[in-house]
């Protein structure tokens, strides 16, 4: 009869995968942590700035920066919810709009959008411009924006290659501008 005690078998696949849960949970923890530390130091450069503004003790200093990782938090949850639900294009859209800027920069807009955002952002577009606000649109999907634009610059390697400016009036640029 031998004395030695024979080592305990482990399950291997389960090992693997508890092993990935603990780490998935240390890395989140990790990030988790940096961003903490990030926003506690972002809001102890504001506090001054606070305190100065709204003539407020430590103690309000103290609950400001208690609230703003809480306050981070919702944002990201909501932020989440709203991109899942209504589309990551269509909330940055109205995001970006929320303090009606003068000058709006759109940076391929129509890339990968369904037919309905496509109608919705000309639409969008079509009512800013009507306000006088500015539009930067930088695309290549010339044809597929539905709206009218009054000065239209192409493009090609660094260089303009075409342009066109007509007042409002006048329609629209796109195919007189666009080179052949």
């Amino acid at each position: 009869m031998s004395t030695e005690q024979s080592a305990p078998q482990v399950d291997q696949p389960r090992s693997k995968s508890v092993f990935r849960w603990v780490l998935l949970i240390a890395l989140v923890t990790f990030f988790a942590g940096l961003l903490f530390g990030y926003d506690q130091g972002v809001i102890a450069g504001a506090l001054k700035g606070i305190g100065n503004s709204f003539q407020v003790g430590d103690s309000a200093k103290q609950i400001i920066t208690s609230w703003v990782t809480l306050g981070a938090l919702v944002a990201a949850l909501v932020a989440g919810m709203s991109a899942d639900r209504f589309g990551r294009r269509r909330v940055l859209l109205a995001r970006s709009l929320v303090h009606r800027p003068k000058v709006l920069l759109l940076d391929e807009p129509l890339i990968a959008v369904d037919a309905e955002t496509r109608t919705v952002l000309a639409a969008v577009m079509d009512e800013l411009r009507g306000r006088g606000r500015t539009l930067l649109v930088a695309t290549h999907y010339v044809s597929g924006l539905a709206t009218e634009f009054y000065s239209v610059v192409f493009l090609s390697e660094g260089r303009v290659v075409s342009a066109a400016v007509a007042p409002p009036q006048h329609a629209p640029l796109m195919a007189a501008a666009h080179p052949q």
